[in-house]
This record gives structure tokens, sequence and C-alpha cells, in this order.
């Protein structure tokens, strides 16, 4: 399996802000279980829960194969040569709606910030680690007592959000049936919804679209002209089609990294 392990892990996705590095090893707590992620010198992922690691990492997915669906123009080419390996990850629905629900108007260290703060005040604790809060715990939670976690204006939405997936089947089999059901939650826009369905459903043919993405977008797909949200969308699924989610984040580095210099 493709994958750089470092940089996929913190590269802004739900695990960026679940898990732990402690030594070069990633660690969380699932069903009250230490889990353990990490690689060795020669590239191969190692850890105590295979079918865990699998699913975080996705390791059903071919990156060989996928870069020679997305690197068709030489900015994803430059973007796949260097952030290689970087890949796609799979949280379970509820962390991924959590994190993003969050992630609203915030930075990442700050996400990271109230997400460590909510799992050590509603979540199970194992071995001085603490496991993500349950749906229940976050929906029975009051507001002030999500705010202490630095949620701000975004306590309410958690708690909506929590309430959606408690009282719903939110199990669906397109990316179009779970973000009409997941934008029904107030605070959940068309941009955090392509997040988790994305990243929590996995359905790689998501294309959110934060002002970078849109920045990048524009410069480089559209002359420098400004364009729609929904022309962005629909360019993307004509240049990567199925692999589009894979695009989004390569694009968003390689801008970001642009930018930068």
């Amino acid at each position: 399996m493709l994958v750089n392990l470092g940089l996929t892990m913190l590269s802004g996705q739900p695990p960026h802000f679940i898990w732990v590095k402690d030594n070069g090893v990633f660690k969380r707590v699932w069903n009250g279980k230490i889990i353990e992620l990490k690689q060795d010198g020669k590239g191969k992922i190692e850890s105590n829960d295979r079918k865990f690691a699998n699913f975080t990492l996705r390791s059903q997915d071919d990156l060989k194969k996928i870069y020679s669906k997305i690197a068709i123009d030489s900015f994803i080419k430059k973007a796949v040569k260097d952030y290689e390996g970087m890949r796609i990850t799979q949280s379970p629905v509820w962390e991924a709606t959590a994190c993003f629900v969050l992630s609203s108007n915030n930075s990442i260290s700050n996400i990271r910030n109230s997400v460590q703060l909510l799992m050590k005040k509603f979540g199970e604790k194992t071995e001085g680690m603490y496991e993500f809060p349950s749906i229940e715990s976050i929906a029975k939670a009051k507001e002030p007592e999500l705010r202490e976690c630095k949620a701000g204006f975004r306590a309410k939405y958690l708690k909506c959000a929590a309430n959606l997936l408690l009282e719903n089947d939110y199990n669906f089999d397109s990316k179009d049936k779970a973000k009409e059901f997941l934008l029904e939650c107030q605070g959940i826009g068309g941009k955090v919804a392509e997040c988790i369905c994305l990243f929590g459903y996995g359905f790689l043919d998501s294309f959110p679209v934060d002002v970078w993405i849109k920045r990048a977008m524009d410069e480089v797909y559209f002359q420098g002209k400004h364009s729609s949200i929904d022309s962005i969308q629909e360019k993307a699924g004509e240049l990567w089609g199925s692999f589009q989610g894979y695009a989004n984040h390569y694009l968003f580095y390689e801008f970001m990294s642009k930018k930068r210099k």
C-alpha cells in the first residue's frame, strides 16, 4: 500500500483532530481499545488492529491508478509528486460530522483543540486516553458544556448534528442522498456536507469548496475568472470524475504551498 503515514494523518482530515502522535506512533481509543498505527523505515504500515487501520487509510484505494486518473495537467502532476503517498482517510460518519461541524470558520489547530477537549469531557477513558464522544453524549450535553470545549457558536450545530444522526438512519449509497440528508441540519452547509461525504461516507466523487479551493480553481482552471461553486464542482466532475475527492486534497496542498512561497 502506497502511503506517507505522517503526511496523511496530519493533513487536516479527521484523524488529524482525533489521533495523538507519540514518538512516531499514532494512537487513539476505539471501542475501549488503544489502536496504534505506525510506519517502519521501509514504508510498511504496522498496527495492532489491521482492520481499523485498513479502514482509516482506505487500503482498497490504488493510489497509482488514482494518480493516473487525476494527474492530467502539470499542476496536479506536480501536486502528486510533491505529496506522494497522501491518502484520503475514512472515519466513522459521526466522527467526521462532528469534526467538520466544528471546522466552520475555524483553524486546524483550533478544531483539534476543541475535539480533544470534547473527547476529554465526554469520551470514555482508557489507559489515560479518551475515546471520541458518542452521539448520545453530545445529544444530551448542554450547549454551555460544549462551549467550554471551545465549540463557540458551533455548539448548537453540534447538538443538531448529533440529534439528526441519532434519530435517523444515516446510511446512504450515494453522495447526493447523504448530502441532502446532512443539509437538513442547521449549521451544515454545502462545503461541510461535501467534507462529511468524502471523509465520513467515503464518497470520492465529493468536492468540498472552501475559499482556498475556490481560489485555486479560479486561478488554475478558470483563467483567473471568478466562478460559482456549482460551476467549480461541475468542472471538477468533468476533470476528475469519480476521484475528484483526491484531486481536491492534492489541489489544496499544492496551491497553498505555492501561495506560501
